[in-house]
């Protein structure tokens, strides 16, 4: 990520078309590598490696290009609790990418949006699960969604 999320609230993390057991990075405060020490950190790497051996090129993960494209809010003027949503980056042959439910606690509960305008995306928020419902466009970073405060349950991404 290369900016910091805007509101002062707690974060939680989204990746579209994944399920919530390999979504996304956890917040840093929670990650092992910042519990261990360096060396320890080392060790215990190397020692997995040796265990689980390395992947070839067919064996990776093709959702690993995945990047931050937007951060959802939960009041308007980018405040409150933040949803940070991975895609892979919006390109002109890709086909749309699609969140069909929203995390735990935020059905109907986004206020403002702020998009990764570097990955060229335009995100399309829906009113129900599914990608279903009455459905609204954003282009830019919008600090009050308006008519559409606390009314999406299901968005997708496209090339803009």
């Amino acid at each position: 990520m290369t900016q910091p999320p805007r509101g002062e609230g707690q974060a939680q993390y989204a990746r579209a078309g994944a399920d919530e057991e390999s979504c996304c990075p956890t917040p840093p405060e929670a990650t092992m590598i910042q519990r261990l020490r360096p060396a320890k950190l080392v060790a215990a790497l190397a020692s997995l490696a040796l265990v689980l051996g390395t992947a070839s090129a067919a064996e990776a993960d093709p959702k690993a290009d995945y990047q931050l494209v937007a951060v959802v809010y939960e009041h308007a003027d980018y405040d409150g609790e933040s949803y940070y949503i991975y895609a892979p980056p919006c390109k002109s042959n890709n086909r749309p990418e699609s969140l069909n439910e929203l995390g735990y606690g935020w059905n109907d509960h986004i206020s403002s949006i702020d998009l990764y305008e570097q990955h060229s995306c335009v995100v399309t928020l829906f009113e129900h699960t599914w990608l279903s419902g009455a459905r609204k466009k954003i282009w830019r970073d919008t600090a009050d969604l308006e008519d559409w405060n606390d009314r999406t349950s299901s968005l997708s991404f496209t090339f803009n």
